[in-house]
C-alpha cells in the first residue's frame, strides 16, 4: 500500500482523529533554563507587563501550520518576542524539550510516564504541563492504478492484517468482499510507513491494535 497514491480509503474505519498537543513547563522552571533556546524578561522598572525575549520550540510536523498561526498572532501582540517551531517531527520535539535544546514542543501523542518522570528534572522541581489544542486526522492512501473506483472500502480488521502482513494481495477475499463490483488486481500489497520516532506512527499504530 503506497502512501504516494492520492486516493484514500473510504469510510471512517480508515480514519483516526488525533488531539495533538504542546507540552511545556509549568512553575518551577528556573531562568536558567532558557539560556540555551531562548530568553524571556519583562520591565520590572517601568511596570508596564511587556515581554521581550525568544523562545524556541520544535515537534510535530502536522501541526506546524497551526503553531505558526498562533505564533504570528502572540507576536502581533508581543512584538519583542521572537517565537520560533521547528518541524522536526514529535518524537524528536519531545527529546529537545527534555534535553533542555527547546522550552515547548508539539506532540501528536502525549508523554509516557517515563518523558513525564525526566521533565520533572528538565522543569527544575516543576511540571511538564500538556495542553491539547489541535485535532488531526489521519489517513491510509493507496495506489493502485487501473482499477475503476474511486475509493477501496476496507474494515480496521484488513487494514490491520494488511500492516500485519497477513493480507498481502489486493484480490485478497477480505478487500474484494468489502468492494463488491470492483475488479481488484492480483498484485502484491506493499505497505509503506514512516522509520523515525513519529507520533503519527504511534497513534495509527494503537489504533490498529
Amino acid at each position: 500500500m503506497k502512501l504516494a497514491g492520492s486516493r484514500r480509503l473510504a469510510g471512517i474505519a480508515a480514519m483516526s482523529a488525533v488531539a495533538l498537543t504542546l507540552a511545556a513547563c509549568g512553575n518551577g522552571e528556573s531562568s536558567d533554563a532558557a539560556t540555551s533556546s531562548g530568553s524571556s524578561s519583562t520591565d520590572a522598572g517601568s511596570g508596564s507587563g511587556e515581554l521581550s525575549g525568544s523562545i524556541a520550540g520544535s515537534g510535530a510536523s502536522s501541526q506546524e501550520a497551526a503553531v505558526q498561526g498562533w505564533i504570528a498572532g502572540f507576536m502581533e501582540q508581543n512584538p519583542d518576542i521572537n517565537v520560533t517551531y521547528d518541524p522536526t517531527g514529535s518524537g524528536t520535539g519531545r527529546e529537545q524539550f527534555l534535553n533542555g535544546t527547546v522550552l515547548f514542543a508539539g506532540s501528536d501523542a502525549a508523554m509516557d510516564e517515563e518523558e513525564l518522570a525526566a521533565g520533572e528534572e528538565r522543569c527544575y522541581g516543576g511540571e511538564v504541563i500538556e495542553m491539547p489544542l489541535y485535532i488531526s486526522p489521519i489517513a491510509v492512501a493507496y495506489n493502485l492504478p487501473g482499477v475503476d473506483a474511486e475509493n477501496i472500502n476496507m474494515d480496521p480488521e484488513t487494514i490491520a492484517g494488511i500492516f500485519a502482513g497477513e493480507v498481502t494481495s489486493w484480490n485478497d477475499p477480505a478487500i474484494a468482499d468489502a468492494n463488491p463490483g470492483v475488479e481488484l488486481p492480483d498484485a502484491d500489497i506493499i505497505p509503506v510507513n514512516r522509520s523515525d520516532d513519529s507520533g503519527t506512527t504511534e497513534n495509527f499504530t494503537e489504533y490498529l491494535s
